[in-house]
């Protein structure tokens, strides 16, 4: 199983039925939007269940990140 497939075993065994989402600029030498999904677990930590990095933050790649993470069988399907 790879590292995708454990963390989404992790987040339907012990955390929480919610998905936060969120983004952050990147400066440096890697430019970008950081676009990232988390869990939170029982110790009310955070558990990072997605990520991706866009050019810039705009309605369209939201939508895509949206649907990918939607589209996770093992992530979006209404039970912790």
């Amino acid at each position: 199983m790879g590292g995708v497939g454990k963390l989404t075993v992790g987040w339907k065994e012990g955390c929480r039925p919610l998905i936060g989402v969120d983004d952050t600029f990147l400066k440096g030498k890697s430019r970008g939007i950081l676009l990232t999904a988390v869990g939170v677990d029982g110790d009310d930590s955070l558990y990072l269940l997605a990520l991706g990095l866009v050019e810039k933050e705009n309605a369209l790649h939201w939508s895509w990140f949206l649907q990918w993470l939607w589209k996770s069988p093992d992530l979006v399907n209404g039970t912790c």
